[in-house]
């Protein structure tokens, strides 16, 4: 996993091209990023402005294929990976960085619940740092766990009804 870039999904994007030995189209990094073309062309600007100043060759565009990486960029970039952090996001969630959009609606739910109840004090901006998202995203899914638990049946009303 490379750390390279200081914008969001750079390092994504960059990840996506070091590991393909072809070019990936347009419509392939907007279906993989889940962006728009508009900011994945903006993103490859600001990723390869990041790459000519570090001295390392920028990302490819070969007119009817798509965007790469050439071996002497991937090479470079290879010093920028970091062995990935094995980290129990049950125990330690504020040192987690977790795509939001990649977790199933039930585990976003159940692992919002398990914060709210075991990190006092977790803030928005906390959720924001925690998921990569912005902050009406962060209020957006908090309302939506509200109407979440207020459907699910409590554990407690289930035991009574199964003691009656």
């Amino acid at each position: 996993m490379l750390s390279f870039c200081p914008f969001k999904n750079g390092d994504k994007l960059l990840n996506l091209l070091q590991q393909n030995d072809h070019a990936i189209s347009i419509e392939g990094l907007q279906e993989a990023l889940q962006l728009s073309r508009r900011s994945i062309l903006y993103l490859i600007k600001k990723v390869n402005h990041a790459l000519s100043e570090q001295g390392i060759p920028i990302i490819q565009n070969k007119k009817g294929q798509g965007y790469y990486l050439e071996e002497q960029g991937k090479n470079a970039l290879r010093s920028y990976e970091q062995e990935p952090v094995v980290c129990n996001v049950l125990t330690h969630p504020q040192e987690m960085r977790i795509p939001l959009k990649d977790l199933h609606l039930d585990d976003r739910n159940r692992l919002l619940d398990y914060m709210l109840i075991t990190e006092p004090g977790i803030s928005l901006q906390d959720f924001m740092d925690i998921f990569q998202v912005a902050r009406n995203t962060v209020l957006q899914e908090l309302r939506r766990l509200e109407t979440y638990n207020k459907k699910a049946p409590s554990k407690s009303a289930s035991h009574r009804a199964d003691a009656s």
